[in-house]
């Protein structure tokens, strides 16, 4: 069988899809060493796979006509693909980021829906890509499209919105962290060079993610604003990850507080370096108003920092006990959390093992399994 997956995701630095499809794909290849895959972009491809049954095709034509990237991606995927994925002979098309070329045949569909928060929390998304979504979302979905998702929240708000989608088309294949990458084995030495390279505090609360308005670090720096005024422990922020079009505003409240000498905005890291600023955060904060899944907690939990996250959406899913549960609205009970885990060290040693057991829980071989469970019964039904 021949399986042509959407990998322009793997063309840009790494957010969450990113990460997903590159953890994803890296385990069905270890998996799967009969089936022919095809990784179709319009960039080149930052991220590749040592597997021999793996090629990749670079489709880029016609970008500099578009000024904007969502009227582009739509015209690519179901303008200039289609005839790629005839001259290939592909037998099965997997779109990682929510969408399909409609004209591609839905029962040889798989396509992976991380979440609907351009419908249930869209005042976080441009009216232009919501609008995007809202269109190509709904017509890759009709017909017996194969549908993977990364959560049951997920699961459940799809099948609330779209009722043309039954509950067998539905698989949930939960995210997991990188293991090659978040060992557990740290070099003293290393550690000291990476908190130098990037100029880390002794103590900080850590963010890795995008600094939109959706993870709400507003309230986190309204969170240190507070503990400072009522004399509460608390330490600095550090924020890791592509700059969003929340920073900037971001950057004027911590100005506005007096406090911009204690949030520090490293932007992309190194992945080698990324564990060490995990490990040497005191807390982890993660207190988004919606997510389909979220990675970083395990990341977090991996390399044995406690975890505060929202109480909203997937994420008491995902964290399960492992986490100190706040509502991301409240300044104060951000502010409350971080100081009874600084404080306390029964509460900081119980998270951090709790945390690595929660891990254990999610795998991407598992998933994997899931999604070439998907092939084989298309392949079945092609027989």
């Amino acid at each position: 069988m021949r399986i042509a997956v959407d990998a322009r995701k793997l063309s840009q630095n790494k957010t969450g899809i990113g990460n997903y499809l590159e953890n994803m794909l890296g385990e069905i290849l270890k998996q799967d060493l009969k089936n022919e895959y095809y990784l179709f972009s319009d960039r080149p491809i930052k991220y590749k796979f040592k597997q021999k049954n793996v090629n990749y095709i670079e489709v880029n034509k016609y970008r500099n006509l578009f000024r904007k990237e969502q009227v582009y991606q739509p015209f690519w995927l179901n303008v200039l693909l289609p005839p790629y994925l005839k001259k290939f002979k592909i037998d099965i098309f997997w779109g990682p980021n929510f969408v399909r070329p409609i004209s591609f045949p839905s029962e040889r569909s798989i396509i992976t829906v991380h979440d609907l928060a351009f419908i249930e929390a869209k005042q976080y998304h441009s009216s232009l890509h919501s609008l995007y979504l809202r269109i190509f979302l709904r017509l890759s979905l009709l017909g017996n499209t194969n549908i993977l998702t990364v959560s049951k929240y997920s699961k459940e708000t799809i099948l609330k919105h779209y009722t043309n989608v039954s509950d067998n088309q539905l698989d949930i294949t939960y995210c997991s962290y990188n293991r090659n990458l978040f060992t557990g084995k740290y070099e003293k030495n290393y550690k000291e060079k990476v908190r130098e390279k990037h100029n880390l505090p002794q103590e900080y609360l850590l963010f890795v993610g995008t600094a939109t308005a959706r993870k709400n670090l507003k309230n986190v720096i309204h969170a240190i604003k507070y503990s400072i005024d009522n004399q509460k422990k608390v330490c600095d922020l550090v924020v890791v990850g592509a700059k969003g079009n929340g920073l900037q505003e971001l950057k004027h409240l911590a100005r506005k507080f007096n406090i911009e000498d204690r949030v520090h905005f490293l932007g992309y890291v190194e992945d080698g370096d990324l564990p060490y600023i995990y490990e040497m955060a005191n807390i982890f904060v993660f207190p988004s108003f919606f997510e389909g899944f979220g990675i970083p907690i395990l990341e977090a939990m991996a390399c044995g920092t406690p975890v505060i996250t929202s109480n909203l959406t997937s994420l008491p899913e995902v964290s399960g006990d492992a986490a100190y549960l706040i509502d991301p609205h409240s300044p104060e009970d951000i502010a409350k959390a971080i100081e009874e885990i600084l404080t306390n060290d029964k509460t900081q040693n119980d998270m951090i093992v709790k945390g690595y057991a929660r891990i254990k829980e999610f795998s991407w071989e598992k998933s994997a399994k899931v999604f070439l469970n998907k092939v084989a019964k298309i392949q079945k039904n092609l027989c």
